[in-house]
């Protein structure tokens, strides 16, 4: 009825239909959400949600993020069994690339040989 109950609140904006031949028809509310099925389409509808974002091309997902990246950060606070999956999406500044935005793989893989932290700065805007 509501795909709100089967996304969490740091993918509100995916919007759709959920249709499933298993759920049992003609019972009330309260008996589908203490379903197990119902847990178990959750937990696939969100990791195939990450699984399409995590699939998108560089270029869309640019645009996705500076749409929604503070979806995946709360998403990352929030949802602590796809902290990992969100982890990978996130996307920060950095000083390697004045104009695109750098995963955490991608600036690892930068590291020089030797260094042993990742250093980084804070501030509203990348002038400041």
């Amino acid at each position: 009825d509501d795909l709100e109950e089967m996304m969490p609140k740091y993918l509100a904006f995916i919007k759709g239909v959920v249709d499933s031949d298993d759920l049992p028809l003609n019972v009330s509310r309260e008996t589908l959400q203490q379903n197990k099925l119902l847990r178990v389409i959750k937990k696939k509808l969100v990791r195939k949600a990450l699984d399409m974002l995590k699939k998108m091309s560089d270029e869309d997902y640019e645009k996705f993020y500076k749409e929604f990246g503070t979806n995946i950060k709360l998403g990352v606070m929030e949802d602590h069994s796809n902290r990992n999956r969100l982890a990978k999406l996130l996307r920060w500044q950095s000083s390697n690339n004045d104009e695109k935005l750098t995963s955490l793989q991608d600036y690892l893989e930068r590291m020089k040989e030797k260094q042993d932290h990742i250093y980084f700065m804070t501030g509203t805007s990348r002038s400041e």
